[in-house]
């Protein structure tokens, strides 16, 4: 039997290919069940991110070929989607890989805290599901201390570098005074809570929230005393990239356009940041302009892939 690790992260695969392949929080239970009882594998986690998702297995090494299959199955994708992205490691490559990873050495922003907890929470749901053993439970357990020392023995940690940090710092280079701003942000994810979290630290005026599920930009809107909109997006008639509420009497924006943007001008960072122009009052009804955010003055706090992704989805 071999420590196997099977992934693919955003070092070897694009946004749509990792969104395809993950698994969610509420489908991991029953996925690790069923990899647990797949002939030959002995023990079983898995690690699903936006930006990575990696499956640990004690099992055969010939059983490579299964673990794919089984992995193409669950999340029901075409056949050939998952090996030319695909990286598999064992043994001792699988215990190495796994310190870097949880040490943030293997991330898109290097020394990100967010994947520790992240790997944590693997663990812990494997163990809810009784899919670990010995191996499993000796490596990630390794994992933790030896990334525990990194933090404690390096400057890795020394600054918060997550990419929600990196974006609030880019936008208070770019904005000066945040509290004279409105944040506009496109999504409703984990990475943007957390963007929205160090805005509200930062002491950012106003908070809108657009996602396409506009109960989930509801609930994220409602911790931050924000308002939130739906999501329709697509071109303007001059090119740029139009984000429409609906007419949403909440927030009073009706269409916001991002200056000489198109899809193919955004780029691949996962930071992107634009001045938007409105052609329409957005002040909540109560407000205009008076609560000391500077009327017309629309900030895009983001992710690139995220936008990219949102006009994608709608305009094709």
């Amino acid at each position: 039997m071999a420590l196997l690790t099977l992934g693919l992260s955003h070092h070897s695969a694009p946004l749509d290919t990792r969104e395809r392949l993950a698994f969610t929080d509420a489908e991991l239970p029953a996925a690790l069940t069923r990899l647990r009882a797949l002939p030959g594998v002995e023990e079983a986690a898995i690690l699903s991110t936006c930006n990575r998702t990696e499956i640990f297995a004690v099992a055969a090494p010939e059983d490579e070929s299964r673990l794919i299959e089984w992995w193409r199955r669950e999340r029901q994708a075409a056949a050939g989607i998952i090996e030319p992205h695909l990286f598999v490691l064992r043994d001792q490559s699988s215990v190495l890989h796994s310190l870097r990873v949880a040490s943030g050495l293997d991330s898109m922003v290097v020394g990100e805290p967010q994947i520790l907890g992240q790997m944590k929470q693997a663990y812990a749901q494997a163990r809810e599901v009784n899919s670990l053993g010995p191996v499993l439970s000796r490596l990630f357990q390794h994992t933790f201390a030896v990334a525990k020392l990194v933090r404690s023995r390096t400057q890795i940690g020394a600054h918060p570098v997550s990419i929600a940090y990196a974006a609030v710092q880019l936008a208070q280079h770019i904005f000066s005074d945040l509290s004279t701003q409105t944040a506009l942000l496109i999504g409703a994810g984990d990475t943007v809570q957390l963007l929205a979290r160090h805005l509200k630290t930062r002491g950012v005026g106003r908070i809108i929230v657009a996602n396409r599920s506009i109960e989930r930009a509801q609930v994220l809107a409602a911790s931050l005393q924000g308002y939130a909109i739906g999501l329709n997006v697509g071109f303007t008639s001059t090119g740029a990239l139009g984000i429409q509420s609906g007419g949403n009497q909440t927030t009073g924006i009706s269409n916001v356009a991002l200056a000489s943007s198109t899809v193919t001008s955004l780029s691949s960072q996962p930071l992107a940041f634009r001045i938007v122009d409105s052609t329409s009052n957005y002040a909540p009804p109560g407000t205009n302009g008076t609560d000391g955010t500077t009327p017309g003055a629309i900030m895009v706090v983001g992710f690139a892939n995220e936008i990219r992704r949102a006009l994608t989805s709608v305009s094709t």
